[in-house]
């Protein structure tokens, strides 16, 4: 076992000062003196806080942008996630158009099995609405994904109004929870397109965007 004594354990009820028993990745025993055995590996965790594993609900690893591959792989994220204490991830699987939510399912614990540091769970974002993604969400949900996102940004990604409802019709109807990326796309592309007019191309592009957007009439 690993005992971890000494610490102030962080419970849903507060702080509790006490020692912490595990064997593998299961807390077993909790008690205000766990006297370690012959064996034991002992943590001292003075002054320290003791939290379970974070979760990290909302990951992009070793995903296409539209533009370019977000920085962190599967294996590099992770491993960097657990040391700062992220022992979950649930990273969003994208079904791109003409991709079915099926393929990109099985294409994103390719990229992940294996590799990773952390243990990790997936979301199912959808980039179109058909009648063969409405069909695949039991499926998903079968397989064990229970959360889906839409977009109302990024043209190469996002539903419009009618469809966002249509899935969530749906996914009330097999269990499942939406996420939305609640952007204007419309109002973003003509922003930018406004400041870009203006000669202003690089990053500070985006900090003009948004006083355009907040800037009170005179």
């Amino acid at each position: 076992m690993i005992i971890i004594k000494n610490g102030a354990l962080v419970t849903p009820q507060g702080l509790r000062r006490a020692d912490l028993a595990m064997e593998g990745d299961k807390i077993v025993r909790i008690a205000a003196a766990i006297e370690p055995g012959e064996g034991d590996t002992v943590q001292d965790a003075t002054d320290c806080w003791v939290f379970p594993g974070f979760i990290d609900a909302h990951t992009h690893m070793q995903c296409w942008t539209g533009m370019d591959w977000t920085a962190d792989s599967f294996e590099t994220g992770t491993r960097a996630a657990a040391c700062g204490g992220t022992t979950t991830i649930v990273d969003y699987a994208t079904a791109d158009r003409g991709v079915t939510m099926p393929d990109a399912l099985a294409e994103w614990h390719h990229r992940a099995d294996g590799t990773c540091t952390a243990n990790y769970a997936f979301h199912m974002a959808l980039a179109e609405w058909n009648e063969r993604n409405r069909a695949d969400l039991s499926a998903m949900r079968e397989a064990g994904v229970s959360s889906f996102k839409t977009y109302f940004a990024y043209d190469h990604l996002r539903l419009d109004d009618a469809e966002t409802l249509e899935v969530l019709e749906e996914l009330k109807r097999v269990g499942g929870i939406l996420c939305v990326h609640c952007e204007n796309g419309t109002l973003v592309n003509e922003l930018q397109k406004r400041v870009y007019e203006q000669g202003i191309h690089g990053p500070r592009g985006m900090r003009s965007a948004v006083r355009m957007c907040v800037r009170p009439r005179p």
